[in-house]
């Protein structure tokens, strides 16, 4: 194949956890870290650490009481949330509000470390520009870190999804964004003074859960995708042909941890650009991913024909490695792996970073 020069990067929450090397945190924002360090997907109910956070959403809350034990006994986040999802009956609005949840707790922790320099999110772009500039990554995180070190391509507040897509570095975000939000609506006005009257656009889906994308599927695609916006808190109010007021509201766009194929987020166009990029590449490079996502893993499987090498990059002392390299085995043909246990932070001062970037 010809035209080999789009980088291909895939980021999972490891990415962010480890998005910067602590000795490198301003004194003033150690706590911070200490506390509201992005986590992996199994401390995201960590009450220690975000109880001030989800006590705000009493549904969640007791969801979390739930998943706790379930991680205590040993069991996978994504494939206890997807027995949740199943069962339905009272978890459905558990459900409704962890997205709420995950929403609130993923704009903060943006937040709080939008503006570290010296961050290995940063150094990545450096380095994708350094050598020919074009790069697709793909990423699983609902924060918004890595777009942050993008800079101008997503200006607070005044990018589109287009944006994702039509430069250089591309971003495709499977799993949805804490700032990207549904639309929901139209509302007439007697439903806006019931959202009024029991608290807000999250207790009122808590008991219209059907309004709510994603939660009550059965795993299947569907074609009919509520809008998304890059939009957090939206509210909007229009006139109707027949000059009546109608009223949307939003809630965030991004995808509950389940265990279920078809599940992502961003829009299809998106999944296209993926698709394409995955094409012109012959390296991808893998950091804090366990490569869990079926859905990535079958884009693998149906565009990947011909070797391609993966950099594995897995935290220090990380067993998952191996069982990285063996899901991605059952899908596509491999030249060779490189398994970097040095975590990203390591990974980026090293041989297997230059031995990536170079042509």
């Amino acid at each position: 194949m010809e035209n080999k020069r789009k980088h291909f990067i895939v980021l999972g929450a490891g990415a962010s956890h480890d998005f910067i090397d602590p000795k490198y945190i301003s004194t003033g924002k150690v706590l911070d870290w200490e506390t509201f360090k992005p986590p992996l997907a199994s401390e995201i109910f960590n009450p220690a650490k975000f109880g001030g956070v989800i006590q705000k959403y009493n549904e969640a809350s007791q969801l979390s009481a739930s998943v706790l034990s379930a991680l205590r006994a040993g069991k996978d986040l994504e494939e206890f949330m997807q027995e949740l999802r199943e069962r339905g009956g009272h978890r459905i609005p558990q459900l409704v509000e962890l997205v709420f949840y995950l929403g609130d707790l993923f704009q903060l922790i943006s937040s709080k470390f939008r503006n570290n320099p010296g961050n290995n999110y940063s150094d990545l772009i450096g380095r994708i520009r350094d050598n020919g500039g074009e790069a697709c990554m793909v990423t699983f995180n609902y924060d918004t870190l890595l777009e942050t070190n993008l800079g101008t391509q997503f200006a607070e507040k005044k990018h589109e999804l287009d944006d994702y897509i039509r430069h250089d570095i591309q971003v495709i975000k499977i799993h949805g964004s804490c700032e990207w939000s549904y639309v929901s609506g139209p509302f007439e006005q007697y439903e806006v003074d019931e959202i009024l009257k029991i608290g807000g656009i999250n207790k009122y889906l808590v008991q219209n859960p059907s309004r709510v994308y994603g939660i009550k599927e059965d795993g299947k695609k569907i074609n009919t995708q509520p809008e998304i916006i890059p939009q957090r808190n939206f509210q909007m109010t229009q006139k109707n042909t027949y000059g009546t007021d109608e009223f949307f509201e939003s809630y965030p766009a991004l995808a509950i941890p389940v265990r279920t194929k078809h599940t992502y987020v961003c829009p299809d166009y998106h999944i296209e650009e993926l698709k394409k990029a995955l094409s012109q590449t012959c390296k991808i490079l893998i950091i804090g991913w366990k490569a869990a996502d079926e859905n990535l893993l079958e884009i693998f499987e149906e565009v990947i024909k011909y070797p391609v090498e993966f950099t594995i990059v897995a935290g220090k002392g990380s067993k998952t490695a191996e069982e990285i390299k063996e899901k991605i085995r059952q899908k596509v043909k491999v030249v060779s792996f490189k398994i970097v246990d040095q975590g990203f932070t390591g990974f980026m001062g090293s041989q297997a970073c230059d031995d990536f970037f170079s042509k």
